[in-house]
């Protein structure tokens, strides 16, 4: 039976690339970094699994081209058009310290004196560090992530607590409600 916590989304297939079978795919943040080893990927909406051989992976422009042992023509490429892909976690070669931004997502955030600061809503990829958007009745915040704010990541506990730095305050979405002079 397929357990969909054994698996990690890469991403989907949103259209052919060239005339080879290669395939340009809508990658979840992060997910590429994990896939340095070329692990098989998979297709898990049908009854039965379908393992897909990872030959290359190439970044053109801010997309990422996936080729796939067995996928030369255009036309055998066009029928992943909107397929999820997914990686078995155990295929995985992730760095110590490193999560898979999935995992992350609506953990709790709190201060380290144990106050609720929110969930952790999303994570952008910045290049210098990943930031962390933290969601709660406090506002919305972005928390770079460093060892100097993220103190301490508990993924079965699904906790993270953090150490705002002086100068880190809420943001308010534009347009909210009191931000206009009402």
């Amino acid at each position: 039976m397929i357990s969909p916590d054994d698996y990690l989304s890469v991403g989907v297939v949103t259209r052919s690339h060239g005339l080879k079978g290669e395939v340009v795919v809508d990658t979840e943040p992060g997910a590429t970094d994990f896939l340095t080893a070329l692990p098989p990927l998979w297709i898990l909406d049908g009854e039965e699994p379908v393992r897909l051989e990872l030959k290359k992976i190439q970044q053109v422009s801010r997309r990422f081209v996936f080729r796939f042992e067995g996928y030369r023509k255009r036309e055998v490429g066009d029928r992943l058009i909107g397929k999820r892909l997914w990686a078995k976690r155990s295929d995985l070669e992730m760095p110590e310290g490193a999560y898979a931004v999935h995992d992350l997502l609506g953990i709790a955030v709190r201060l380290e004196d144990g106050a609720a600061l929110g969930t952790l809503a999303d994570v952008l990829l910045t290049g210098a560090n990943d930031v962390y958007v933290v969601r709660g009745e406090r506002g919305e915040w972005y928390l770079p992530a460093t060892d100097q704010v993220v103190l301490e990541m508990d993924l079965e506990a699904r906790t993270m607590t953090v150490k705002l730095l002086p100068g880190m305050e809420p943001q308010t979405p534009t347009g909210a409600a009191g931000t206009d002079g009402e």
